[in-house]
């Protein structure tokens, strides 16, 4: 999986195995916008749990909000991503975690980049 920033996702994934992600032009509805992908530059894997608190520390902070336009605490988005398995660690060579920008249940028809939504509660 080739996903790159800007990237819009049709269907968000469940915690599984992804194979595939449905990628689509962001005019269209779609759950899901990359904003980053993070290189993981560590010589083995880390473990199911260190490496899904890795992609949380990456995916959640300064690189959401540089893109986002707001703080993930403010923002109307949840984030999500996809990281490295134990499997495509050693078996594909797979070292970025992708940060995902999401909105689940809501389709959004635009980019969220820039958009700085905020939750109408803040």
């Amino acid at each position: 999986m080739a996903l790159r920033v800007g990237d819009c996702i049709a269907t968000l994934f469940d915690d599984g195995g992804v194979e595939s992600v449905p990628v689509v032009p962001c005019s269209e509805p779609h759950e899901g916008e990359v904003f980053a992908v993070v290189e993981v530059s560590l010589d083995s894997f880390p473990g199911r749990e260190e490496m899904s608190d890795l992609a949380e520390t990456r995916c959640i902070g300064r690189l959401f909000e540089d893109d986002v336009g707001v703080s993930y605490d403010d923002s109307v988005y949840l984030a999500t991503s996809l990281s490295p398995t134990k499997e495509t660690w050693d078996g594909l060579d797979d070292r970025e975690i992708t940060c995902i920008a999401a909105s689940p249940g809501v389709p959004l028809t635009e980019s969220i980049r820039g958009t700085k939504r905020e939750t109408p509660l803040r």
